[in-house]
C-alpha cells in the first residue's frame, strides 16, 4: 500500500494491489480529488479480501470494493432498515431482575 501526494498535481493518489482467486496480480490507483484521506490512513480488509475499509477525515470511513464486493453491498443496501422500528422495538425491552 501506499499514499502519496504528487508534487506536480493537488490530487492526492491512494494505491491498493492484490492477487485475485486465480493468481491474476492487480493494483487499482484511487484518485482523491474531493480530500477526506488523511496522510496515514487506517486500513483494514474484510476476511474475503474483497471490501476495502479506509479511515477518513472528519471520523468517516470510505469503502474500496472489487466487483464481488460490490456485490456484497448492494445486497446489504437492499435489506431496507427502519432506524424508527428498531428504536420501538428496544423501547419495548423490558429489563427483569434475576
Amino acid at each position: 500500500m501506499a499514499y502519496s501526494a504528487d508534487g506536480t498535481s493537488w490530487r492526492n493518489r491512494f494505491f491498493s494491489c492484490g492477487t485475485s482467486k486465480d493468481g491474476e496480480s492487480y493494483i487499482f490507483e484511487w484518485n482523491e480529488s474531493e480530500g477526506g484521506l488523511p496522510a496515514s490512513p487506517r486500513i483494514r480488509f474484510n476476511k474475503d479480501g474483497t471490501l476495502l475499509a479506509v479511515s477518513a477525515n472528519d471520523y468517516g470511513i470510505k469503502l474500496l470494493a472489487n466487483t464481488d464486493g460490490i456485490r456484497l453491498l448492494r445486497t446489504v443496501e437492499n435489506r431496507s432498515y427502519d432506524a424508527s422500528r428498531a428504536s420501538e422495538a428496544i423501547a419495548k425491552l423490558a429489563v427483569h431482575d434475576m
